[in-house]
């Protein structure tokens, strides 16, 4: 028993909690993501989350972490916080049909970025004709390391005011 007990630390999961603000990645209104137009976002297949109808034409990063990953087409990124929480951006609602036509990508994956450095810059009279809809899904990737997500009402900034307020352990991955 002395031995088990000298090493069950190490099978132990780590119960360190961690806040984190996710700020606006696109200025607009917040909309449940439940109501999103796209039963992958809707229905919480990829994540929890909370959808913007965006009224700017930048996405910018919602909190201080890595660029994990930009989609080729220049439509979604990616961003992983310093305890492992991962969150996508996604503009709009079959945009990844245009294959990048109307998206400007302005930094590149693994960069570390600051919340409301531009991420991407979208051309909504090219887009928004293109597509089924602008709104802007913003989703927890990783949820299973969450325990509490308070999602936020109202018009927003991007970069400056709070859409979700997530509690969450570390993922393990960095």
């Amino acid at each position: 028993m002395f031995f088990l007990n000298k090493f069950k630390h190490w099978f132990k999961k780590s119960s360190t909690m961690h806040d984190l603000t996710i700020y606006a990645p696109i200025s607009g209104h917040l909309t449940p993501i439940e109501q999103t137009p796209d039963a992958i976002f809707a229905t919480k297949i990829i994540g929890d989350g909370i959808a913007i109808e965006p009224t700017q034409h930048h996405m910018v990063a919602p909190f201080d972490g890595v660029l994990y990953k930009i989609y080729p087409q220049n439509h979604a990124f990616s961003i992983r916080s310093q305890h492992g929480l991962e969150i996508i951006v996604h503009f709009g609602i079959d945009s990844i049909e245009l294959n990048g036509e109307g998206f400007k990508r302005l930094v590149e994956e693994g960069t570390i970025v600051q919340a409301g450095t531009p991420i991407i810059e979208c051309h909504f009279a090219t887009i928004t004709p293109k597509i089924t809809s602008i709104i802007t899904p913003v989703v927890i990737i990783n949820g299973q390391f969450v325990s509490k997500i308070v999602k936020l009402k109202g018009t927003v900034q991007a970069g400056i005011d709070p859409i979700l307020q997530i509690q969450h352990q570390s993922s393990n991955k960095k």
